[in-house]
């Protein structure tokens, strides 16, 4: 692990804007193999944030980041930045996550608690407003501050929210949106956030049902691991059942995934070690392709999904998913193909859970394996 995180700093120096202190939204390979960053995108922000979370990691567990300097100051700078432009609740969810690691005292925290609180007391107009992953980032962020009274209110009103009005109680699962052609879905992706928030939930203030949710949501989405280790995308939440495979992203097979398999192994879920493998090999070949979404040129560079090979993917993803729930697991396309972008957040993530896990800088590990949980 530690070859895969040297190699996530490596891809994070060449998406960092230094004067902005921001993390590309994206980047991709030019017509001459320069790496084209994109630092505009609404997004930018979030993956930003989230980058500075793994890089705070990294530094704990493997000393300083040479072309960063100390993260602490990184992130008042980009918190002095753009704090007043930020206009999404998770994102300031977020980023209470990362100021209770670096600033627990930062004026930005009490900021965000309050409005986060403001923008939840009316549970049937935040049902509308939020979606799933909104809400959870703005619970981790609550469960995580200390020293502000303001913070378990809010996480258990935000609890409560997800309580009442995402979770399917037929699988225990929570849909994406409240919105009715939504209203049976949710994306692997938000199911991440579902989970570790429920996970933060019930650590911080001892919440079992909390508990409950996480382990008993841990175990059902383990069942739906794909045979290879892929993490399908869509999952219908009447029946705990995938809808469709594709895309499957690299991101959920070698960090998103151990956001909650890492806190499962600690509660004592079976099965967690033989998952993680599984996942992170797929990034390696043992995927449908049998080819690496792993590369070293221009630097380390982690392909974002193996996809459908079709236009239209987002419209032709929801005609699927219609009609009765989905009780049989889908079969692959006949056609895929690699989507060759890069994202920050992506190698923010690798660093934010396998930090902990990986051999000391510098050293080579002679090559990338799953460490077990």
């Amino acid at each position: 692990m530690n070859t895969y995180c040297e190699g996530a700093l490596d891809y994070l120096a060449h998406a960092h804007d230094p004067e902005r202190a921001l993390f590309s939204f994206n980047s991709v390979l030019g017509p001459a193999g320069e790496i084209v960053n994109d630092f505009d995108h609404p997004q930018t922000h979030r993956y930003t944030i989230n980058t500075y979370l793994g890089l705070r990691e990294a530094e704990r567990h493997g000393g300083d980041v040479p072309w960063l300097g100390p993260v602490d100051a990184a992130v008042r700078r980009y918190v002095d930045q753009h704090y007043e432009g930020l206009d999404s609740h998770a994102d300031l969810g977020l980023l209470c996550v990362l100021l209770a690691d670096v600033d627990p005292g930062h004026p930005a925290v009490g900021r965000s608690l309050e409005q986060m609180a403001e923008a939840v007391r009316d549970p049937d107009a935040a049902a509308r407003r939020f979606n799933l992953q909104d809400l959870a980032w703005m619970l981790w962020g609550a469960a995580a501050t200390t020293g502000d009274d303001r913070a378990e209110p809010l996480a258990r009103n935000l609890f409560a929210l997800i309580r009442s009005r995402f979770v399917d109680e037929r699988s225990g699962l929570a849909r994406h949106s409240v919105a009715r052609w939504r209203a049976n879905l949710v994306s692997f992706g938000s199911t991440v956030y579902f989970l570790r928030a429920m996970y933060e939930h019930a650590t911080r203030f001892g919440d079992e049902e909390a508990r409950r949710l996480f382990v008993e949501g841990a175990r059902k989405v383990m069942a739906i691991q794909g045979p290879e280790g892929e993490w399908p995308w869509m999952i219908d939440t009447r029946t705990a059942v995938p809808v469709d495979l594709y895309p499957v992203f690299t991101v959920h097979q070698d960090s998103m995934a151990m956001l909650w398999l890492f806190p499962a192994a600690q509660l004592g879920v079976e099965g967690v070690a033989e998952a993680i493998d599984c996942s992170f090999a797929w990034n390696l070949g043992r995927n449908e392709l049998g080819t690496s979404l792993v590369c070293h040129e221009p630097c380390f560079w982690v392909y974002r999904a193996v996809e459908r090979d079709e236009r239209f993917g987002r419209v032709r993803r929801y005609v699927r998913s219609l009609g009765r729930p989905a009780t049989r697991y889908p079969s692959r396309s006949a056609k895929v193909r690699i989507n060759r972008e890069c994202r920050s957040y992506h190698l923010g993530w690798v660093l934010y859970v396998w930090s902990s896990q990986a051999a000391t800088p510098h050293e080579d590990a002679g090559g990338v394996t799953a460490a077990r949980a």
